[in-house]
């Protein structure tokens, strides 16, 4: 079925087809994936995917792919979840306009992204009242649970307000459910259900592309890499990670620091570089295409997420996918599952630090960078993920919810 308008009505549901909405912000890579899983892998259900927001900025050319239902309720600016108390009129209306289309259609669930703005608040306590089955999903993490005073009211009570009205939640991972189960739901009642990079995408196909792309992008044979995949933002910390690469410089003359992504701090960041540092910090900016990208992960070596917030992190998914060590900050949420602290030997496959602090950093990055370790660190990496791939398929979480609720009878 195509893109559809939200006054659109489908056909009824088919009597052993359940209908499950899924109400997301916009359709991103990650979250196309995510869709195109569903929609494929559980037929026995039918997924139709509400987007209430334009796509995010950053460079992708997005289309929605064949056998996706995609039902649209954009609304302009501001995005939902943002803007002054003023404006939580219109997502309330608009909640108005979701709930009706989940009625004419006959949803028999409904899974929900986000808890931020009045509409999904009405949504939520609309199902409760017609006993709809609501599942509140997030990339929620606990580390960065941390309002204060009235904040830290007023926070409880949305969120414990959205929560009264779920059947459960669907999160990344332990970091999710120990969020949720600090506001009162069971982690028994927490589904790991997270968003993923399409594995395949990024997979090596053909030794002489990724050597092109190497080529092409100036990272010569012979050298060691560190690797910082996302936009350049503040809460991002590339400042600290800079200021780390400059302090164990001269200890690691063989490696280099490569930056992809762009944004509003690049100008600023890339005049912080040290003249005599500045061959050795490659900036690659924006790279949309997943094959090309795939191939800058092999050229490198460790991956440094030092963000001071980060729900979750999938670039760590792909560094791991494609062999990697990682240093990350304690914040990431994805740490939890997806870094080994320790030795090679005992299974580890990278650091993490204290958020903040570039000493942490960059003592980690020695540890992880020793001569003769890092490509054990490296080779722990694929395991790791395997094991979270198992524990958090998206597709076995969903199925597990749905079941929970009596919409997939257990299936």
């Amino acid at each position: 079925m195509p893109r559809m308008s939200s006054d659109a009505d489908l056909p009824p549901p088919a009597p052993d087809r359940p209908r499950v909405a899924v109400l997301a912000y916009a359709p991103t890579p990650y979250q196309l994936h995510l869709a195109r899983r569903l929609s494929v892998e559980i037929p026995e259900a039918e997924f139709c995917f509400l987007y209430t927001d334009e796509p995010p900025d950053q460079g992708w050319s997005l289309s929605i792919p064949a056998g996706i239902n995609a039902v649209e309720f954009r609304g302009g600016k501001p995005l939902s979840g943002t803007g002054r108390l003023s404006e939580q009129p219109r997502f309330f209306r608009r909640g108005g306009q979701i709930i009706r289309w989940i009625r004419d259609n006959r949803a028999a669930a409904l899974v929900c992204y986000g808890y931020n703005d009045a509409g999904r608040l009405r949504i939520a306590r609309w199902c409760r009242r017609r006993r709809v089955p609501f599942f509140l999903a997030a990339d929620s993490n606990a580390l960065l649970d941390n309002p204060r005073g009235v904040r830290r009211l007023l926070k409880r009570a949305v969120v414990s307000s959205f929560l009264r009205c779920a059947s459960g939640v669907m999160v990344f991972g332990r970091p999710g459910a120990a969020y949720f189960a600090h506001y009162g739901m069971p982690e028994e009642r927490a589904y790991f259900v997270p968003y993923e990079p399409d594995y395949d995408a990024l997979a090596p196909r053909d030794p002489a592309q990724d050597r092109a792309v190497r080529e092409s992008r100036g990272l010569t044979a012979g050298r060691r890499r560190l690797l910082f995949v996302g936009r350049l933002l503040a809460l991002k910390r590339i400042d600290l990670l800079l200021a780390a690469f400059v302090a164990i410089a001269d200890r690691r003359p063989d490696w280099d620091l490569v930056l992809v992504g762009d944004g509003p701090l690049r100008a600023e960041l890339v005049a912080a570089v040290p003249p005599a540092l500045t061959s050795r910090v490659i900036w690659l900016g924006f790279e949309g295409d997943p094959a090309a990208l795939g191939s800058i992960y092999r050229a490198c070596d460790v991956l440094v997420l030092p963000s001071e917030y980060e729900a979750w992190g999938l670039v760590v998914n792909e560094a791991l996918a494609n062999r990697l060590a990682v240093v990350t900050s304690h914040v990431v949420g994805a740490a939890a599952h997806l870094v080994r602290t320790g030795l090679p030997t005992e299974g580890a496959n990278g650091r993490t630090f204290q958020s903040g602090e570039h000493r942490s950093l960059a003592a980690a990055l020695l540890e992880v960078t020793e001569p003769g370790l890092v490509d054990a660190y490296k080779a722990n990496s694929p395991g790791i993920l395997a094991e979270y791939r198992a524990l958090a398929d998206p597709v076995a979480g969903m199925r597990k919810a749905l079941a929970s609720v009596g919409v997939l009878h257990g299936r």
